[in-house]
């Protein structure tokens, strides 16, 4: 390193430069100035000098960013990186797009989260969430882990869980569930250590029991999660609905909830596939379980609804007078057959 009397005289022999040349000339100077500010090997000097260049060439701030990540001033980075990404004006040097700072912005807050404490950290990563939809799976990770190295595990549990109840993509999904399932194991790994080095095997047998527990609670729950991330995508999709009841296949009550949940969420006139199926299966799957009162009540409502074809009714009829016979009702089958082929609304036709 240069002496420090050295690094003086010659920080005062380009201020004087800046001072004496017309400002048209001093893009002459600042280049050698930077790299002199850089070498000197005294920090504080460098920042000063940058902050200086940056209101004559804000677009420098990249170039200052990578200089303080060098120096592992990572509290300046974050404040320099806030400023480009909320200014209207700034303009990349190196070709990136607004996008892309947030993406560095993020990643660096939430890999540095002590040195960052000063800056609204998850603020300005749930900002990115709302404003990049594109990317909110890394932008979800970059926030739980800006918890998990702060030892907020709980909370980034949290984040996890809230990420998975919001994304609206499978690739954003897989994600989120991969980074939740190693955080996850990393704890279990940490806790059989822990379990290794201390002499109450007990407790700590106790506290592996239940992370292992939460971690298969977790995995188990993958199917529905992703179910609902595609219903998200398109809460018309019928067949998906058919599969997300398939998922729930021996609680009877998860399955009418999911049902019930189908038939009230699915337009006709926005479906993709055929709406009167999930009609039809919700009243079969009632009397399979001997409820014929209720797959009539559900057969009524399906009867009411404005299909987009006629013969999706005429199908919904003909299921309910078939479901009358098996009930050896056959009075009360021809009665519906005859209802059915009566003169309909015309919303009933269309």
């Amino acid at each position: 390193a240069e002496q420090p009397h050295l690094i003086t005289h010659t920080r005062r022999a380009y201020d004087r430069a800046l001072q004496a040349l017309p400002i048209l000339q001093h893009e002459k100077v600042w280049p050698l100035y930077i790299k002199f500010a850089r070498g000197c090997g005294v920090v504080d000097t460098a920042l000063r000098v940058y902050r200086r260049y940056l209101k004559l060439q804000p677009d420098a701030i990249e170039q200052f960013v990578g200089y303080l990540l060098s120096v592992e001033r990572y509290d300046e980075a974050a404040a320099q990186l806030t400023h480009a990404v909320n200014s209207e004006d700034f303009v990349s040097r190196e070709g990136k797009s607004k996008h892309e700072i947030w993406l560095q912005l993020c990643e660096l807050l939430s890999k540095h989260p002590e040195a960052v404490a000063g800056v609204k950290a998850e603020a300005i990563i749930r900002a990115g969430i709302r404003k990049f939809t594109d990317e909110t799976g890394k932008l979800w990770t970059s926030l739980a882990d800006y918890h998990t190295r702060l030892g907020s595990f709980e909370r980034a549990r949290d984040v996890y869980e809230e990420a998975m109840c919001t994304v609206h993509t499978v690739r954003d999904f897989a994600i989120v569930f991969d980074a939740y399932t190693k955080l996850e194991e990393s704890i279990i790994a940490a806790t059989m250590e822990e379990a290794e080095e201390e002499d109450d095997e007990d407790a700590d047998d106790g506290e592996l029991e239940l992370r292992l527990a939460f971690l298969e609670h977790l995995m188990d729950r993958r199917p529905v999660l992703l179910s609902s991330v595609l219903l998200r995508q398109n809460p018309h999709n019928v067949h998906e609905w058919h599969k997300r009841v398939k998922l729930f296949d021996g609680n009877p009550q998860k399955m009418v909830l999911t049902y019930t949940e189908a038939v009230k969420t699915v337009d006709a006139a926005k479906a993709t596939g055929k709406p009167h199926t999930l009609w039809c299966a919700f009243a079969h799957f009632y009397e399979r379980h001997g409820d014929v009162a209720n797959a009539r009540v559900i057969f009524e409502k399906a009867t009411g609804v404005a299909f987009k074809a006629i013969d999706d009714l005429a199908t919904v009829w003909c299921e309910y007078a078939e479901m009358e016979l098996r009930a050896r009702n056959v009075d009360g089958a021809r009665e519906l057959l005859e209802r059915g082929t009566a003169e309909h609304p015309a919303a009933q036709r269309r």
